[in-house]
């Protein structure tokens, strides 16, 4: 076992990201930027509750991943699977214990989804359509709990709304690139309905995030040409995601998504600024 390997499992990418969209929704709910130990702690909690869910995933996921995801440190026999559980359950010990020093609430909020990530990893996988929803709403939370710090959920609610949805789309998206190596394994959205109704759900769920983006500029409380215009690309990658999605090029489908969801996350940002 080497370190590379410890920190290869927890997707540290992911992490940080998560981490980030803390510090978005914090600074959404101040409308301001400014960094504070609070802060420091809410982030931290969220990267270390985020990496404990990546390992539980690959400790529940080990007889599926031997099958489809080959390279994983657990699959190559680089971790071993109780050595896996006992680092998740560290990194969640230690994600709640961060969440201690910000408030009650957010104590309450930190070992609820350490839970759900648990229950995701061990039971709802299997019923993938169901986890699609899960994840979107655990990724999207991470911007409601920055704002927990200072009890202000208008604009980090406005923005944790438009990116379920828009998270939603690319985890139907990851399905369809997934359906080969997941048939008979999971219960996916691809294998219950026809791809062209995916395509329609796909659309409707982008739609929805792009709307709900740029609410707040119909109310007047973002009005920036950055905001407006990082806003604009995100709607392009959005088309770009579905224009890929209908060729069939389903891994470039779900980067355009991810682009649009970063521009989108950045607009926001801006619009405060």
């Amino acid at each position: 076992m080497s370190l590379i390997e410890f920190i290869k499992i927890i997707r540290p990418i992911d992490c940080i990201i998560a981490a980030i969209g803390v510090f978005i929704g914090y600074s959404l709910s101040i409308e301001g930027i400014i960094l504070t130990q609070t802060l420091a702690y809410a982030m931290l909690a969220v990267f270390f509750i985020c990496a404990g869910g990546q390992t539980i995933n690959d400790f529940f996921d080990f007889e599926i991943d031997k099958l489809t995801y080959k390279d994983k440190p657990v699959v190559r026999g680089l971790i071993s699977k109780q050595t896996a559980l006992i680092y998740s359950i560290t990194l969640f010990v230690i994600g709640i214990i961060f969440s201690f020093f910000i408030s009650q609430l957010a104590l309450i909020t930190a070992i609820f989804f350490a839970l759900l990530l648990i229950a995701y990893s061990a039971l709802m996988k299997k019923i993938k359509y169901f986890g699609n929803f899960v994840v979107s709403f655990s990724v999207a939370f991470t911007i409601l709990f920055g704002a927990i710090i200072s009890m202000n959920f208008f604009l980090p609610f406005i923005l944790f709304v438009s990116a379920f949805f828009a998270n939603t789309a690319r985890e139907i998206i990851k399905d369809l690139e997934d359906l080969g190596s997941e048939q008979g394994i999971k219960i996916t959205l691809p294998q219950l309905i026809p791809i062209k109704a995916i395509f329609v759900l796909v659309g409707l769920f982008y739609l929805l995030s792009i709307l709900i983006g740029f609410y707040p500029f119909f109310i007047g409380r973002f009005n920036s040409i950055a905001y407006l215009l990082l806003m604009a690309f995100a709607v392009i990658f959005f088309i770009l995601s579905l224009i890929e999605m209908q060729k069939g090029d389903y891994t470039c489908a779900q980067n355009h998504s991810k682009r649009g969801m970063f521009l989108g996350l950045i607009a926001f940002l801006f619009g405060i600024l």
